[in-house]
């Protein structure tokens, strides 16, 4: 555990990520200290934001820590060479940002679901409490301080993982509809101001901040559910739809190479988030030269797919055409 600590201090952006993720820590810690006094859902909700940020940042570290552990490189007889650490896996820790991001997002929709659950009874509750004194203070001091740290680790800090599945996972409902909605309800706001602001008052606070919180609730598990979703593909060993297209040229060109009859029992899936991984059955000629195929067919394919396994066939029922004169 040691080692894998200094590995991970190590990193170029080991400290500022180790100093983020306590940061994120810290600020958890005090949404939680308000949440217990003011008993606000929309800041218990908040605060998953806060564990999401935090592990994703720990989960950086700890990738970057096993990847230096797994290979590193010695100087043998005055060369160069990298030696792996002996792992039961097929693959190492290839899928160890994978599992880690999945968990993590699939941790705070859960969580969000708890708190939804909350706030459906919150507002089925016919009587107020008023037992629970609101803090104005700590409403406003716990969430703009959560609120500018977040913004510093999404800005300041950059995390490959979570930027890649962001770039490669399909927008959310959230963020297609957003501008359409927003549009609507500038139009009508000034209908609906003279109806809600006199009901927004602390009388009614339980009844806004599970409103509130049901909004919030919704727009992260509609962020959220993206991320989860690709990242569970990658698991379940499916091919991301953006690389077919370009797999399936390359198949049809390698399809086309001298002394090539078939291309069959193809497979291909994402083995990491910048790794894809593969396997295909070649079926040649039989005068046809296997190495020369297995190296053109690798050249086209490795660009796509680093890790290739092809396994080349001769067909034993295809015969040379043979022509004979007679005189």
């Amino acid at each position: 555990m040691y080692r894998l600590y200094r590995r991970a201090l190590a990193w170029p952006q080991g400290r500022l990520n180790l100093g983020s993720a306590v940061l994120s820590a810290v600020c958890f810690v005090v949404i939680l200290f308000t949440v217990s006094y003011t008993k606000s859902l929309m800041l218990q909700i908040y605060s998953l934001m806060c564990i999401f940020h935090c592990m994703s940042l720990l989960l950086d570290l700890l990738v970057a820590a096993l990847n230096s552990d797994h290979g590193h490189r010695m100087i043998v007889n005055g060369k160069s060479t990298i030696t792996t650490n002996n792992i039961n896996t097929s693959y190492g820790y290839e899928r160890a940002d994978v599992v880690g991001l999945f968990s993590i997002t699939m941790l705070v929709q859960l969580g969000a679901l708890f708190v939804v659950k909350e706030s459906f009874e919150q507002l089925l509750e016919s009587h107020h409490d008023g037992s629970l004194l609101v803090s104005n203070f700590w409403l406003v001091l716990a969430p703009s301080l959560a609120l500018l740290t977040q913004l510093y680790i999404i800005y300041a800090v950059p995390s490959a993982s979570l930027a890649h599945v962001i770039t490669a996972s399909s927008s959310s409902w959230l963020q297609e509809q957003a501008a359409d909605f927003s549009h609507a309800l500038c139009r009508v706001l000034p209908v609906f101001s003279a109806f809600l602001l006199p009901r927004i008052n602390t009388v009614n606070y339980s009844k806004c901040d599970a409103a509130f919180c049901l909004l919030y609730a919704t727009m992260l598990i509609g962020t959220m559910y993206p991320l989860a979703v690709y990242t569970g593909g990658i698991l379940l060993q499916s091919c991301p739809p953006y690389m077919l297209p370009q797999l399936e040229k390359c198949l049809r060109e390698c399809g086309t190479l001298d002394g090539v009859l078939e291309v069959t029992d193809e497979h291909f899936w994402q083995l990491s988030f910048n790794k894809m991984a593969g396997s295909l059955l070649v079926r040649v000629r039989r005068d046809a030269d296997e190495q020369l195929v297995l190296a053109r067919v690798c050249a086209k394919l490795h660009p796509f797919v680093s890790n290739l396994t092809v396994q080349v066939v001769k067909d034993t029922a295809w015969k040379a055409q043979q022509h004979q004169l007679h005189f």
